[in-house]
């Protein structure tokens, strides 16, 4: 596991080491995920930080990471869907923490958000590359890309395709930041006359329309539901807190066709 730890672990800056998103530990060649100890004994100065997917997969974190986040015996406390593995003999942590993922946005997260370097444009070009490659080594040529996207992103794919390195094709729809006000995206959304209509681009790289979430993960509780329900702890999630008027006013902001999931799944046209 140390040699996955070594390996993971890609230099940012003189503090933080942010790993690549780890597979499954059965795709490893130690057949477990790195410890705290491999990460410390990797990296024993620096702060790590190993992200590995979505529930039911935590995040790793060697002692000076768990150190600068305030990972210690007595606190922080479970809760808001984060789980903090101690070790039941002595109540240290053990490194590895549940819940800590975009959708969940607790303090927590938000804390280690803030302490990890941002990768330059090269970086998530050379990312970007990397992960197309091998999609189509899987037999997947074409992307639809919007968790997340943004125009910059479009970029990176463009100058991929000057450069001979995309490998297949893709449909991009922006991702409406949902933090924002309804003014602040409306002043976005003007800025991408070519995502609208029909969108725009060619059969190799074509922008349509925006992608809007106004929730999150069941299993992180944070989905909007019409009455309370069971996180993956058991424990009670509220009821969604959007009233009918902020839905309609939501509806109207995207001044397009929606398609609306419920028991009944029907295209909603919101009125202009």
């Amino acid at each position: 596991s140390r040699q996955s730890a070594a390996r993971a672990m890609d230099r940012h800056d003189a503090d933080w080491r942010a790993s690549r998103l780890l597979p499954p530990p059965e795709s490893l060649a130690e057949k477990k995920w790195p410890t705290r100890a491999d990460l410390d004994a990797a990296a024993p100065s620096h702060p790590v930080y190993i992200p590995i997917g979505i529930w039911p997969y935590p995040v790793i974190f060697n002692s000076e990471a768990r150190k600068q986040l305030g990972i210690t015996a007595s606190g922080p406390a479970d809760g808001q869907g984060v789980r903090i593995e101690r070790d039941p003999s002595s109540g240290e942590p053990t490194g590895r923490v549940q819940g800590m993922i975009f959708y969940n946005r607790t303090p927590l997260w938000e804390k280690l958000q803030a302490m990890l370097p941002r990768p330059s444009p090269e970086m998530q070009r050379r990312a970007l590359a990397k992960a197309v490659h091998d999609n189509a080594a899987a037999g997947v040529t074409t992307i639809f890309e919007s968790h997340a996207a943004q125009p910059a992103h479009l970029e990176h794919y463009r100058a991929l395709r000057a450069s001979g390195e995309l490998p297949g094709r893709v449909v991009m729809s922006y991702s409406v930041n949902n933090r924002h006000t309804v003014d602040e995206i409306d002043r976005w959304m003007v800025e991408l006359p070519h995502a609208s209509g029909r969108g725009a681009g060619d059969d190799v790289i074509k922008t349509l329309g925006v992608t809007v979430a106004l929730d999150g993960a069941t299993q992180f509780g944070v989905a909007h539901m019409n009455a309370p329900y069971l996180d993956i702890y058991g424990e009670p999630r509220a009821r969604c807190r959007w009233t009918r008027r902020s839905c309609r006013q939501s509806l109207f902001l995207w001044r397009g066709t929606i398609f609306v999931c419920s028991s009944r799944s029907r295209e909603t046209r919101p009125r202009r």
